[in-house]
This record gives structure tokens, sequence and C-alpha cells, in this order.
């Protein structure tokens, strides 16, 4: 089995061709953070565990309307914020009509790496 990017599985996925960043989000429902705070992505969107839109995810790291850095990918499911990328921006983008929330309980908390601090969304 061919493992690309984090944690997806081409053979989940059918073909080779599709991105790892697109493949992943398509698989994924719920994220946490560094800390366990659950986050839910649907496509390149990211809504809180209240329903608040929070941002875009392009390349696995996530941006906020004004196309400001707010963490990344980390360990396949981890949201955190890695402060080498903190002055990276984006387009800003138009926000997404909040959605229901989800009623998943936190997750334990992991150690940060070095670099690292938990997610700013």
């Amino acid at each position: 089995m061919l493992r690309v990017g984090l944690v997806c599985d081409v053979e989940a996925f059918g073909s080779i061709a599709m991105s790892p960043p697109a493949a992943i989000f398509a698989a994924m429902d719920v994220v946490y953070t560094l800390d366990g705070r659950p986050f839910r992505v649907d496509d390149d969107r990211l809504w809180s565990r209240d329903g608040q839109y929070v941002g875009r995810v392009v390349d696995g790291m996530v941006f906020n309307i004004n196309g400001t850095y707010l963490g990344e990918f980390r360990s396949g499911d981890r949201l955190g914020f890695k402060h080498s990328h903190a002055a990276k921006r984006k387009a800003p983008h138009s926000p997404r009509a909040n959605r229901s929330g989800i009623s998943r309980m936190d997750r334990l908390a992991r150690i940060h790496p070095i670099g690292w601090e938990e997610f700013h969304g």
C-alpha cells in the first residue's frame, strides 16, 4: 500500500493523481487542535465546534477571511500554529455561512513540538 501525504492511502481514493491535501480533506470530517478542541473540515473550509466559520484550507494551512495564517495540519488530524509560518498570507476570501455545531468531546492534548503552539482559530 502506498502512503501519500499525512495519512492518505492512495488505494482509498483510487488514483495517485489526486493531490495529498485534497485527498486528506475529502476524507476528514472532524479534526482536533493540539490541545484537543474539535473543528469540522468540509472540502477546503474549516468551522469551529459551535458552527462558526473559521477559514479556508490551502495546502494544509488554514487562513482566515483576511488571508492571515491561523495554523496548519500536523500529524494528520491535529491543527497547530507553526511559528516559522506566522508571516504567511493568502488572498482574502468571502466567509461561508455558519453551520450547525458538532457534538464531539475534546480529545487529550498532545505535547506541543518545539516551534509550535495551539491553533489560533
